[in-house]
Formats: structure tokens, C-alpha cells, sequence
């Protein structure tokens, strides 16, 4: 979750590699790649936030 969301995997790549796995239907988890780049960065900003507070 960390590697994805940190921007050090792709998850596309990462599926076609068998390096991660899912249930599901492959088409929806693929209409869903295009938002990864908003949840990168406020998973970014979050995580600096709470580094910040500790």
C-alpha cells in the first residue's frame, strides 16, 4: 500500500508482473488508474502532516 500510494510502484506494472494481486474486474481497477495520481499526492501530504506532528 505504502510502495503505491508513495509513488514507488505501479500497480498496472506491478499486476502484469504478478508482483500484486486482486479480485475483481481488471477493466474497473484499470478506469481507476487514472485518479492514482490525486491519491498520490494527498497520500504525500498526509503522511508528511503526521510526520510533522510527531
Amino acid at each position: 500500500f505504502d510502495r503505491i500510494f508513495s509513488g514507488k510502484l505501479n500497480p498496472a506494472k506491478a499486476a502484469m508482473k504478478g508482483d500484486l494481486a486482486f479480485s475483481g474486474n481488471a477493466a474497473t481497477a484499470m478506469r481507476f488508474q487514472s485518479t492514482l495520481s490525486d491519491f498520490i499526492r494527498l497520500y504525500r501530504q498526509a503522511k508528511q502532516g503526521v510526520g510533522a506532528a510527531l
